[in-house]
């Protein structure tokens, strides 16, 4: 098999194995940031922590290893502001970017609708948001990318520390029971073990692909592509869709090609076959449980939300250069600065959002389910 197809299976494999993860423990990455606000809920916040800690010491091992790892670049303002954003929109969905897909598996209709949301977003970034995204993103708040070159300093003298700290600080809330949720269901698994899992599934995803996971710019592809079928002299005339790189990874014996453009290329390949994955892994998770079901049911407003965050997200993703699965589980381990900046944003923007859902929803005369 060539590179390509190598990086197809193995998404799908880490995919498949995610969305089961996902949907057994329910590791929820809006819940993380929004249950803060709405439930004053901060256990999962602390698997993420274990999460983080883990996956920066298998990223160092990698790099000084020679592994090739999609590198992060310096802050700015659009990370920021992309970070506010999507911290609204995935608030006010209720999902993110894995999070819809992995519900939608599992029969959520809210996951199915967020993901056309992704979608219309991505289209609404093309034909007005690029040239605001390209002035945000020309406005750097300092030259380094990571923490380490921030201090001049070899990342161990980070990691070990953040390690030694963070061993300490996870043995003591798993002895005070800070790190599981109670549950009755037999098939629920803890988050702290999704967390682990997870990890090693990251690990794997740069060991083959060299990226982080994430799945942002696979929306962002299948707007070009339904905009190429309905407007294709629009996206020929268009200079933004013409741009294209190609990023070497010698350790893997590949290249990572992004194409502007409706054509396909192995970076839309890889999220494609890792959402397959997600879906399936979350469907399969939802029918061996016995608690697969699609329900329509749900009160108007609830549709609009998702759609109307899931587009806000798309927008914001573009803007920041990654969700926050790219920034969260692929830039905070990488230790990478312009995702701490993203993290701030994402709270505030969660914070708004967590606002308006309790004066639309909440706090509403006979709309609590």
């Amino acid at each position: 098999m060539d590179f390509t197809q190598k990086t197809i299976l193995a998404m799908l494999i880490i995919g498949g194995l995610a969305g089961w993860v996902m949907h057994r423990s329910d590791f929820c990455l809006t819940g993380m940031v929004r249950d803060v606000f709405l439930t004053r809920s901060y256990l999962m916040l602390r698997v993420l922590f274990l999460y983080v800690i883990l996956s920066a010491l298998s990223f160092e091992v990698m790099r000084r290893l020679g592994v090739s790892i999609q590198a992060f670049g310096p802050p700015g303002l659009a990370h920021l502001l992309g970070g506010v954003g999507f911290g609204l929109g995935m608030t006010l969905s209720g999902n993110c970017v894995f999070g819809s897909v992995y519900r939608f598996g599992s029969g959520e209709v809210t996951g199915a609708t967020t993901i056309l949301g992704l979608v219309f977003g991505s289209l609404i970034f093309f034909e007005f948001a690029t040239p605001i995204s390209g002035a945000l993103k020309r406005i750097a708040l300092f030259k380094a990318a990571t923490i380490p070159e921030l201090f001049e300093v070899d990342p161990l003298y980070i990691i070990l520390p953040l390690v030694f700290v963070g061993a300490l600080l996870i043995s003591s809330w798993a002895r005070a029971g800070k790190l599981s949720m109670k549950s009755f269901i037999s098939s629920f698994l803890q988050p702290w073990k999704a967390a682990l899992v997870i990890a090693f599934l990251g690990t794997l995803s740069i060991l083959t692909f060299g990226i982080p996971l994430s799945i942002s710019t696979l929306y962002s592809k299948a707007a070009t592509q339904l905009e190429a079928l309905i407007l294709p002299q629009h996206i020929i005339n268009n200079a933004y869709f013409t741009k294209g790189i190609a990023i070497e990874l010698p350790f893997q014996a590949g290249k990572i090609t992004i194409d502007n453009g409706p054509a396909l290329d192995t970076l839309s390949a890889a999220q494609g076959s890792l959402f397959i994955g997600i879906f399936f892994g979350a469907f399969i998770s939802a029918k061996v449980a016995g608690d697969y079901e699609i329900n329509f049911r749900i009160p108007p407003r609830h549709y609009l939300l998702a759609f109307v965050g899931g587009a806000i997200m798309a927008l914001s993703a573009r803007i920041a250069e990654g969700c926050n699965v790219w920034h969260i589980l692929g830039g905070l381990p990488y230790l990478s600065t312009s995702s701490l900046l993203f993290l701030f944003g994402l709270f505030t923007g969660s914070y708004l959002g967590s606002r308006i859902l309790q004066r639309a929803i909440i706090t509403t005369p006979g709309s609590a389910e």
